[in-house]
């Protein structure tokens, strides 16, 4: 059964939490301090999380946000690269939040992710969904795409994986924060380069110590009808879990 505790702190954004459900039961079959490898853990929320139940390896390019999950994340253990080419070993399981999304070649970088498992090993990702919704502040945050159900399976398989579950996530609210979301947008100029926007969106909208168990509290409906809708497609985001044969 997964250690990984239900804490506030650091505080994880609306989103976050609705996910939060998805990923503990996704690594319910990791033993206590297996290794876990995160990708693209942005300022570390999740990592030191995940660090403290596991024996944690985290990749982020940003220095900024490298830097701040080195902080929450070491003193549990866990260690911090700026390079998957860095990083030693295979892993129980690799997680990414709202990372493939980010990536151009993103079949290449799943292949490469399902090639550091164990045998048995778990992919956990997010995503945002539909890409019939992809908009102002998709382009703005560095997004090449979005994803579709039967989309994710197929990447997920060609990596050859098996698919666990795909669970989608966030209606009805995601649909109002993402409606202002790229109204803000699409008001402003898009500055920097795909790489410049993704290191920003990392940090951006990450909620203040004093907020955090308003969030996950305030969060509680929403996630109560995202166990109920996720079969559905309904919903703006995703959480894809897969296994290594």
């Amino acid at each position: 059964m997964s250690t990984l505790s239900v804490t506030t702190r650091p505080p994880l954004t609306f989103g976050a939490w609705l996910r939060h459900d998805y990923i503990v039961r996704a690594l319910d079959d990791v033993p206590p301090n297996g290794r876990v490898l995160e990708v693209g853990p942005g300022k570390g929320a999740m990592g030191a999380r995940l660090a403290r139940a596991y024996d944690y390896v985290g990749v982020e390019v940003d220095d900024v946000s490298r830097e701040e999950t080195r902080r929450r994340v070491e003193p549990h253990g866990g260690r911090m690269y700026a390079s998957l080419d860095e990083v030693p070993g295979s892993f129980a399981a690799v997680c990414a939040f709202e990372v493939l999304e980010h990536l151009e070649d993103d079949e290449a970088w799943l292949s490469r992710w399902a090639a550091l498992l164990d045998t048995g090993g778990t992919l956990v990702l997010s995503v945002p969904a539909d890409p019939r919704r992809m908009g102002p502040w998709d382009v703005s945050v560095g997004h090449y795409r979005r994803y579709s159900n039967e989309g994710m399976r197929s990447r997920l398989e060609a990596a050859g994986l098996d698919v666990v579950a795909v669970h989608r996530l966030g209606f009805p609210v995601g649909y109002l924060t993402e409606w202002i979301r790229n109204r803000f947008a699409g008001r402003r100029r898009v500055d920097g380069d795909m790489q410049d926007r993704t290191g920003r969106s990392g940090r951006l909208l990450q909620p203040s110590g004093w907020s955090a168990v308003a969030i996950r509290y305030g969060s509680w409906p929403q996630r109560l009808l995202t166990r109920w809708l996720s079969p559905t497609e309904l919903g703006t985001g995703m959480v894809a879990i897969a296994r290594r044969p």
